[in-house]
């Protein structure tokens, strides 16, 4: 949306918006968009925590929120790509999950200890809900 501007500036289907009416927009969508992050960071946190216990290992849910919030980092960095003008979403999603996964796979070893058989599993099944969780 065009910003201010004089009459010459105005593209037809592009309002004009007051500057003030602008920056309240700007301001409600990143609240918005950093509920939605936390939020995503607590669901996949909780099913971490469901899925180690289907596998006999017991752990916190502190433990799963330490492994969501050092894995959704990289996701929520590359998002800042999105001001660029002309830059498509999937540029900035696409290598933000795999790094996600990435975080995932020599995180969920270290922090929650499970056997290597529950460990694969345990990152296959989170690594899916954050994948289906940030598609919203």
């Amino acid at each position: 949306m065009a910003v201010g501007g004089s009459q010459r500036d105005r593209s037809p289907g592009y309002p004009i918006v007051p500057l003030d009416e602008a920056l309240e927009r700007l301001a409600v969508f990143e609240v918005v968009q950093a509920g939605g992050f936390l939020g995503l960071i607590f669901i996949a946190a909780v099913c971490m925590k469901s899925f180690g216990n289907a596998c006999h290992n017991r752990n916190r849910l502190h433990q799963g929120l330490l492994v969501m919030v050092h894995a959704i980092g990289p996701l929520i960095l590359l998002q800042a790509g999105n001001g660029i003008p002309g830059m498509s979403v999937w540029i900035t999603w696409v290598p933000g999950v795999i790094m996600v996964m990435v975080s995932l796979y020599y995180g969920v070893p270290r922090i929650l200890r499970p056997d290597p058989p529950s460990a694969m599993g345990l990152f296959v099944a989170t690594s899916a809900v954050v994948f289906l969780l940030s598609l919203f």
